[in-house]
């Protein structure tokens, strides 16, 4: 028998309490308790945003077997990771599984993304968004799998962007520190700033991700870079460079991210990016020697361990 479908969790008496100290909430810093009722109102129209209405049918129960012990390990512990209480784990575990079979994959960002969107939403409107948000080619498909090669791509593509725009800080992160976009976007975009931002911006940033879409990311991505280009600029080694892009506490204490940044990326436009000439130009250049060889590896391993147990099955 299926379980039944869960409300908004902020709509579940002493969520707020229960919850404070879930890992999903460490960017709350009391603005959902704040909002009350106009949370909704806020959050109201990012359903409309995604068409979600086109992708509202019944979540199909993953069913034992449909998951490997692996796969379905995760998703226990990444529901520890987000919320506190044994019935919101319970929900998210579900709902991750039943996605996991759906989309053929699963990656920790869906739980974390999944949460927030549940927050405020119901199971079967949330479920329709995260359908949307992975297989609408305007969003992030495949994004959230094991590999994802296509956010590593897009993490190239985005590269010679931030040169054109902001060509001193991509020269320092690319020649003094050797950083490159694909080792610290992950948070940004697989995750949606959901643990990166404080939520009052955090909703915000996600108003606007469900506009754009994927050029949103590129928007922001640079207008993060112009808001931190002093201290990036001025930043003496590789650890204070990461705790910059990894928008740590302290960083954004000290140098808060305002509605500035959201304006200032909404002011630049790539008009001549050929998205899918430049995923496969950034997959040739960056990606595909890599990855061919790890899958050679890969099955070279797989070779090996299937001749070890060749010589196990004569001993």
């Amino acid at each position: 028998m299926a379980a039944p479908a869960t409300p908004p969790f902020l709509r579940v008496p002493q969520f707020l309490e229960d919850e404070k100290d879930a890992p999903l909430l460490a960017m709350d810093d009391g603005f959902l308790q704040a909002q009350g009722e106009a949370i909704y109102e806020t959050t109201s129209t990012w359903a409309g945003l995604l068409s979600a209405e086109t992708q509202l049918r019944p979540l199909q129960e993953a069913k034992e077997g449909d998951l490997t012990a692996d796969v379905d390990r995760i998703i226990e512990k990444d529901a520890e990771r987000t919320f506190m209480q044994p019935c919101q784990r319970e929900a998210l575990s579900r709902v991750m599984r039943s996605l996991a079979v759906e989309f053929k994959n699963y990656a920790q960002a869906m739980s974390y993304v999944g949460g927030f969107l549940m927050l405020m939403h119901d199971e079967e409107t949330s479920v329709a968004m995260m359908r949307v948000l992975n297989g609408n080619p305007k969003y992030i498909p495949g994004y959230w799998t094991t590999e994802a090669i296509a956010f590593a791509t897009d993490a190239y593509v985005f590269l010679p962007l931030l040169e054109a725009h902001e060509p001193e800080v991509a020269k320092l992160l690319k020649e003094k520190f050797c950083i490159m976009p694909e080792t610290y976007l992950q948070k940004w975009w697989v995750a949606l700033c959901i643990q990166s931002l404080p939520f009052e911006l955090g909703v915000v940033y996600l108003k606007h991700f469900f506009e754009g879409g994927y050029i949103f990311l590129f928007q922001f991505a640079i207008a993060l870079h112009w808001h931190f280009k002093e201290k990036l600029l001025a930043a003496k080694d590789h650890a204070e460079v990461y705790s910059i892009l990894r928008l740590e506490r302290k960083v954004l204490q000290e140098t808060p991210i305002t509605e500035a940044v959201f304006a200032q990326a909404l002011t630049y436009s790539f008009p001549d990016l050929d998205i899918d000439k430049a995923r496969q130009t950034a997959y040739d250049t960056h990606l595909k020697a890599r990855i061919e060889r790890a899958r050679q590896l890969a099955e070279e391993d797989d070779d090996l361990s299937d001749f070890d147990d060749e010589d196990e099955d004569d001993e």
